[in-house]
């Protein structure tokens, strides 16, 4: 079931959320640093972080493995959770693992839009957010986000069919095809790729030369 593949499954949580941050760093190169600090203001709530609450409002929340049901919670936990009764300490205990995994996956979206968005309309935070998100380089910047990491909404006729019957299709799809995208469509990802498999192969080669590596 899907609870048991994803919501609760930590090894997904983990897995995923490193693909995520990966193919941001090698299409946008945003780094960690860059997205941790929005992964901690996801799970806290928008209060405090502008740069969240601009591409909530531009449209720029896609929910993809996780986040059944979230979008409507959005309002409550704008000022953060108060947990104050043991019934809401074990739903949010409950609620943790699925929580991680919507940080996750939509941390490194949030720093590509701000990446983005700092381009674009360098004097976005001195202005109202509600019109920033209006603006059309918040559009923009939104849909680049969307596109940073794995765009579930993306897909030809047949996996898009396919999905309903084949767990993960459009998903697997969109993964292999995505590093080529990359490579053809930005040319700084390719000097990223490239230093990424010269790491490995120099590892490899490492690690390889020790008799009990074998």
């Amino acid at each position: 079931s899907r609870l048991g593949f994803i919501d609760y499954n930590p090894g997904f949580f983990v897995g995923n959320t490193m693909i995520d941050w990966l193919t941001a760093w090698l299409k946008e190169g945003v780094t960690p640093i860059q997205t941790i600090p929005h992964f901690i203001s996801y799970l806290r709530g928008m209060a405090k972080d502008p740069a969240l609450q601009t591409w909530r409002l531009a449209g720029g929340e896609q929910m993809r493995w996780y986040g059944a049901g979230h979008l409507e919670k959005v309002a409550q936990a704008a000022e953060g959770k108060v947990v104050s009764t043991p019934i809401k300490l074990l739903n949010t205990i409950k609620d943790a693992l699925p929580n991680l995994g919507q940080a996750g996956e939509q941390a490194p979206r949030i720093a590509i839009f701000e990446m983005r968005l700092d381009k674009l309309l360098p004097t976005w935070r001195q202005m109202d957010l509600q019109q920033v998100a209006n603006t059309p380089e918040a559009r923009r910047a939104a849909s680049h986000a969307l596109e940073g990491t794995i765009n579930f909404a993306r897909g030809g006729y047949l996996t898009q069919q396919a999905n309903p019957l084949v767990l993960f299709a459009n998903a697997a799809m969109q993964g292999f095809l995505l590093p080529g995208r990359a490579v053809r469509d930005i040319p700084a990802a390719r000097w990223r790729l490239a230093g990424l498999v010269t790491t490995k192969i120099g590892l490899d080669a490492y690690n390889t030369s020790y008799p009990e590596y074998w």
